[in-house]
């Protein structure tokens, strides 16, 4: 989404389409690292959407009675796969 905001905007920001992307996020038990694609799947069948990522950024829980989760963030980097 490209800011098309002029001073004929009357006080509220415009935008029009701009590129195409994606981004995301997952939480789990395993840390992913070092691999720059990703392919996420639909463990009960359906949709799987997988392509090359940035990792943005990443926080992790360690609680006593759990094991520790993993969050991380990325940015889709090219053409984004949808089957």
């Amino acid at each position: 989404m490209l800011d098309s905001t002029d001073f004929c905007s009357a006080g509220w920001y415009e935008f029009i389409a701009g590129l195409r992307g994606a981004t995301g996020s997952i939480e789990s038990t395993e840390r992913y690292t070092g691999s720059s694609s990703i392919t996420l799947a639909n463990t009960a069948g359906g949709t799987t959407i997988s392509g090359s990522v940035l990792w943005n950024e990443e926080t992790f829980e360690n609680n006593v009675a759990e094991r520790r989760t993993y969050s991380q963030s990325f940015t889709f980097t090219g053409a984004v796969t949808v089957t």
